[in-house]
């Protein structure tokens, strides 16, 4: 141990250099752990952030959903129209040929 250690006894230099030295770790610990609750804080207005980019990605993807929706809508209609629109057409026909015929006006 120290040379001015008597019976299990610091000497006064030797307890100041101790705290001196504690002093010292105690202001590194200090520091670290400022940075320590600054990278906290910083975690915390990044996790807002994510939470912000999330609602924003959702409702653009709810948009998405709604557009792609509607043109589905639009194709099976226009696929619709095409599959029985002859159909319609030719049965309109047949009526009207009927009508005609009943009534004289095509002989």
């Amino acid at each position: 141990m120290g040379e001015g250690q008597n019976d299990g006894w610091y000497s006064d230099r030797e307890m100041f250099e101790m705290i001196q030295g504690l002093k010292t770790d105690l202001q590194e610990t200090r520091i670290t752990v400022k940075k320590y609750n600054g990278l906290w804080e910083k975690l915390d207005v990044m996790d807002g952030k994510v939470d912000a980019v999330d609602e924003k990605i959702g409702a653009v993807d709810n948009r998405v959903t709604t557009i792609e929706q509607q043109a589905n809508g639009r194709k099976s209609v226009w696929q619709g129209i095409l599959s029985w629109g002859g159909w319609i057409f030719a049965a309109g026909g047949t009526v009207a040929t009927i009508i005609a015929i009943t009534l004289g006006i095509w002989r």
